[in-house]
């Protein structure tokens, strides 16, 4: 009997693959893994211009990850953030940026 693998989180997954991405999109990458939290909470245009990048890129990274946009990867990252508090959200790929 094989035993189940754990489901890899969105944070695991992205730096994972961010060695392979074109290079716009690695600066987008590492942008959102360094603000998790944000990614997961504020829209896609006020991460943009604090990434000093166009919305596209953003897209265009979930649809690399698999995803069907920025809207599926922000949902696969956001059930940590609602038990952020309770629970560690860090083991599972997604923690609170501590970062202002």
């Amino acid at each position: 009997m094989s035993r189940p693998q754990p489901k890899s989180s969105p944070l695991n997954d992205l730096c994972s693959a961010l060695p392979s991405l074109p290079a716009r999109l690695q600066q987008v990458g590492r942008f959102v893994a360094a603000n998790d939290y944000d990614a997961t909470t504020r829209s896609m245009r006020d991460l943009a211009a604090e990434a000093g990048a166009d919305p596209a890129a953003f897209t265009r990274l979930a649809k690399a990850l698999g995803y069907g946009g920025w809207d599926g990867l922000r949902a696969a990252g956001s059930p940590c953030i609602s038990t952020y508090q309770n629970s560690s959200c860090s083991s599972s790929g997604m923690s609170r940026s501590t970062s202002t």
